[in-house]
């Protein structure tokens, strides 16, 4: 599948392996949307990172269906479009042990 051109929000990308994908989907010519929850220097210190200026960030509590709905509009109404996602964050919803 060719990546270039596409459009990618990949969730936890402001470190680790969401950072890793988010590196590598770049690299291959997608934007990238990158996501975070609490950490906005890191997911800006990511955006920093990636080649050319074609990228974002946002911000959602992916444990909160509506605030996913809520960034999923805004990432295809600010970048127009959505060809791939990447759900690479853990959910918080406090169901942990």
């Amino acid at each position: 599948m060719a990546i270039a051109g596409k459009i990618a929000l990949v969730t936890g990308a402001s470190r680790g392996t969401g950072r890793s994908v988010v590196l590598k989907l770049a690299q291959e010519g997608a934007q990238i949307a990158v996501h975070y929850n609490e950490n906005q220097e890191a997911a800006e210190q990511t955006l920093a990172g990636l080649p050319e200026d074609a990228h974002h960030i946002f911000q959602a509590d992916i444990a909160d269906a509506k605030a996913v709905e809520e960034m999923t509009a805004t990432v295809i109404d600010q970048m127009g479009g959505l060809q791939i996602v990447v759900n690479n964050a853990p959910s918080t919803s406090g169901n942990r042990p």
